[in-house]
């Protein structure tokens, strides 16, 4: 019996980890490409204060957030609100996490607001994710 349980909980693990993992991984994709789309927008227009450069960044942030909290929905078609802002922070923790490390920029009021957007966003993704008709019947 003890084997069984072993068993039903990896498969609880792995429910879990694949929607996040891809949703994560979706996340800083859609991330990437508004950033560089911004990064080409500030190159056309030579100078730009930096409170723009702040709010794109906001942008791109919450953008990311939603498509993951979406894409990882997608996986488990259920609990969209969770699973977004599951997505939502840990993408978050993930940028922290980096910016820390190469800027060694603190946990900043802006930190605290691109959390708070993030989770919301992923959230939203979650939710729209989970109340969206599938195209096909299965």
């Amino acid at each position: 019996m003890k084997y069984i349980r072993s068993e039903n909980s990896q498969n609880q693990i792995a429910k879990f980890l694949k929607p996040i993992t891809m949703g994560v991984l979706s996340g800083f994709a859609v991330s990437s490409v508004f950033l560089c789309i911004f990064a080409f927008v500030f190159v056309g227009l030579k100078t730009i204060p930096q409170e723009a450069v702040s709010l794109f960044s906001l942008i791109s942030a919450g953008l990311g957030a939603f498509s993951g909290g979406y894409v990882a929905v997608k996986f488990t078609k259920e609990k969209g609100m969770f699973f977004g802002m599951l997505v939502g922070f840990s993408l978050f923790f993930a940028l922290l996490l980096i910016s820390v490390s190469v800027v060694s920029e603190p946990f900043t009021l802006e930190s605290l607001v691109k959390l708070f957007l993030m989770l919301l966003f992923g959230a939203i993704g979650g939710i729209v994710g989970v109340n969206k008709k599938s195209r096909y019947k299965k």
